[in-house]
């Protein structure tokens, strides 16, 4: 008789834990069709985002005497006009682009033959995990372009910024130095990157999420490049 209620006991334990168990992957798999929706809805979001701002771009003209701050969500997320008091100023950055991005939508930009332009792009390509000597390559692609199709503009590089979404900087890091041998011919490399860093990450006194920077943040930048922009 003992050994009979231990088994019916035993069964249904057994039987309560297919129960959740049978719970549980029908909760992870209504669960991953929420994030799977939530992740297409935010492309879906970005893609058109992205698009709304090429286009917008496209229709504006950027003159000889223009100054063009060019790069991501970095350098798009500052008021530069506003910063630098300049109404010549222009601010061409758009959130989420790459060096393969910037590529695409150039000759926006290179047709106005502008007096100046602010290089900062790549730290997407990063966190996408592209190889660096891709990245390199499109930099390449990206400044001799600018040269061929505006040869008096002069081009600041300026070095990607520490990041703190990624496991290491040292792609950055490396990407920085790549980018230091790319001076020459009416290109100038600033570096940044000293001027952000703390323990190898972008210093939390001048962000709140890692990747964009705070006013703060956009003042130091500010000081780093005044000399050029005037």
């Amino acid at each position: 008789m003992r050994k009979k209620n231990i088994i019916c006991f035993i069964s249904v334990l057994l039987n309560i834990f297919f129960i959740f168990s049978g719970i549980h992957a029908i909760y992870k798999s209504h669960r991953t069709q929420i994030l799977q929706r939530e992740n297409v809805n935010r492309n879906i979001i970005k893609n058109t985002y992205y698009l709304a701002k090429q286009s917008q771009f496209e229709t504006l003209n950027i003159k000889s005497g223009d100054i063009v701050f060019l790069g991501d969500s970095i350098t798009n997320r500052s008021e530069w006009e506003e910063l630098f008091n300049n109404p010549n100023i222009k601010n061409r950055g758009i959130d989420g682009d790459t060096t393969n991005g910037i590529l695409n939508r150039l000759n926006t930009i290179t047709r106005g033959h502008p007096e100046k332009i602010f290089l900062m792009i790549g730290i997407n390509d990063v966190l996408h995990k592209k190889e660096p000597s891709y990245i390199l390559d499109n930099y390449k692609q990206i400044l001799n372009e600018i040269r061929m199709d505006s040869p008096d503009t002069t081009i600041y590089v300026e070095s990607i910024l520490p990041n703190n979404n990624i496991r290491s900087n040292r792609d950055v890091k490396f990407l920085n130095e790549e980018l230091r041998k790319l001076s020459g011919n009416k290109i100038i490399y600033i570096d940044l990157f000293d001027k952000f860093v703390k323990d190898n990450k972008l210093s939390s006194k001048y962000t709140y999420d890692g990747t964009h920077l705070n006013g703060r943040g956009y003042l130091i930048w500010k000081q780093q490049i005044y000399q050029y922009v005037y």
